[in-house]
């Protein structure tokens, strides 16, 4: 039986990003439990009581696995199924997802750096490169900080021993881009140092997401390159482009290997976002 529930959005805490908050986080949701669904489900943008919210059809949601992924969005408050459907005063039933390992909130919340994201982007990412991994499940987790350039990743970690891959790459705005010990302002020049020993590092079934400006490295550029490397791009141009300021037009990037074992699912998603579309 088809269940509806409706994912109530948490406030952004960047101004900037809370105009594009509701759009990303229904993209997320589609791709993420399309993933794992085997199909994306139908997801819309929805107020309740003044509230923001993702509603969501599909039947596997009213599962614990359903709990666990609608509870595990990046802008997710709250869980609720709705019961009846009156425009004017909806029913619904409140849900508690099981519990997720969470970081304290000053580790996630409180900003190291002037940069141009905050902590929902960040779980978005990482959400879109590993949902299918148990990351966060019952197990407790340690950092390692590697101290090196990106495209020397592969002298210090040992081939495919990574689940997944998540940059947000330099925008070129400022500070340039740093590829084989100089300082460049081409990005594609990084990414392509980069790509291969990222392609090295992927288990089976693994992949990567990448934040891009558009306006130093479009799509079509970043394909050229990553499929050059063994990588397919599966996230259409624009799927998740959002403004940030007058000089960074972002995008995220998925892609995953050419010999991914869930290629044709997973690029039979893009197809169900593009008629999806808003």
């Amino acid at each position: 039986m088809e269940t509806t529930s409706l994912l109530l959005r948490a406030p952004s805490a960047n101004l900037v990003y809370t105009a594009a908050a509701g759009p990303l986080a229904r993209a997320e949701a589609r791709w993420v439990l399309g993933a794992d669904l085997g199909t994306a489900p139908e997801v819309r943008e929805r107020r309740v009581g003044g509230m923001d919210a993702l509603e969501i059809h599909a039947s596997e949601v009213a599962s614990d696995q359903g709990a666990r992924l609608l509870g595990s969005r990046s802008a997710t408050l709250g869980v609720l199924d709705l019961v009846e459907d009156d425009p004017e005063t909806p029913v619904l039933r409140p849900r508690n997802p099981p519990d997720l390992f969470r970081h304290p909130a000053d580790l996630e919340t409180i900003l190291k750096c002037p940069g141009k994201t905050n902590e929902q982007f960040t779980a978005l990412l990482v959400n879109l490169a590993a949902d299918r991994q148990t990351l966060r499940a019952g197990r407790g987790q340690s950092l390692t900080m590697l101290g090196c350039d990106t495209t020397r990743l592969g002298e210090l970690l040992p081939a495919r021993s990574v689940d997944a891959l998540v940059a947000d790459l330099p925008y070129g705005v400022q500070h340039g881009a740093r590829a084989d010990g100089t300082w460049r302002r081409t990005l594609r020049e990084v990414l392509r140092s980069a790509a291969d020993g990222w392609r090295r590092l992927l288990r089976d079934g693994g992949g990567f997401v990448l934040a891009v400006n558009r306006r130093t490295l479009d799509h079509d550029a970043a394909d050229e390159v990553l499929a050059a490397a063994g990588f397919r791009i599966l996230s259409r141009d624009g799927a998740f482009r959002h403004h940030v300021d007058r000089s960074i037009d972002r995008d995220v990037l998925l892609a995953v290997p050419t010999d991914h074992p869930q290629l044709e699912q997973l690029s039979a998603l893009d197809a169900d976002q593009e008629t999806d579309r808003p």
